[in-house]
């Protein structure tokens, strides 16, 4: 019997999940609320008491903790995929697709080129801070108010993967184009915070840097170099043009 009611409350902590999880808004300003960390606690403590509610003296007799045990594990893992879903749903809709709007070829890379300079002072319009600060404060509240540690490396190794592999799949799509500047400044700050913060949760190296992460890196290194090299050229054209403008200025002053 406390078998069957262990599972029974499971299951209904799981859709109660799901259902928050679908009904929150897919964009940056979102943040794992303290009822989704709730629930996984709720499951998580049945797991961590199973054995006492299914055995008897301490011996399973027959398999009731055994079972439960590895239906909750199938529901943890339920959970961690539909976090993880969720950020990528983030990742894909509120950062990725802005980016390729500004793709090289695009018919409307000009216009939002042109709009993205005249607010480039704007530090709320880089896309990659946003999604940094997003990431940043669901992982603090999953960190602060969850109670099982291995739970959260796990849900956090598949995180990282998952959006790793989701910007390595969107740099490959565009392995035969130069990315706009303003592309290569957002994923650029991206790809090193995300490092970063998921580095201080304790993901082991082996996790960060495996080889799709490797592949991202390489790839930003060149476009930053040529970026880099781009902006050097525009300025000392530039700078060619004024100086060619102010001798041609004192030229006519000269033959007045």
């Amino acid at each position: 019997m406390a078998a069957d009611m262990i599972e029974s409350c499971v299951k209904r902590t799981l859709e109660a999940y799901e259902a928050w999880m679908q009904r929150s808004r897919t964009s940056t300003d979102f943040i794992i609320p303290s009822e989704i960390c709730v629930m996984i606690n709720v499951v998580l403590h049945f797991k961590s008491e199973s054995l006492k509610l299914c055995a008897v003296a301490g011996v399973d007799r027959h398999q009731y903790h055994t079972k439960i045990d590895e239906f909750i594990e199938r529901i943890s893992s339920e959970m961690i995929r539909s976090f993880v879903e969720k950020f990528s749903s983030i990742l894909v809709s509120c950062i990725l697709s802005k980016l390729a709007r500004y793709d090289e070829g695009s018919l409307l890379a000009p216009i939002f080129s042109f709009a993205q300079a005249s607010t480039s002072g704007n530090v709320s319009g880089d896309l990659g801070r946003q999604y940094v600060n997003c990431l940043r404060s669901s992982m603090e509240q999953i960190r602060q108010r969850v109670i099982d540690e291995l739970f959260i490396l796990a849900m956090f190794e598949k995180l990282y993967t998952s959006q790793i592999n989701l910007i390595c799949t969107w740099l490959t799509e565009r392995m035969d184009r130069t990315l706009h500047p303003y592309q290569v400044n957002c994923l650029s700050h991206l790809v090193k915070k995300t490092f970063a913060e998921f580095e201080l949760q304790g993901i082991p190296e082996d996790v960060l840097n495996h080889k799709k992460f490797q592949t991202v890196q390489e790839r930003m290194r060149l476009e930053e170099a040529t970026a880099a090299v781009s902006d050097a050229g525009n300025k000392s054209s530039a700078g060619s043009r004024t100086m060619t403008s102010v001798f041609a200025k004192a030229k006519k002053l000269a033959l007045s």
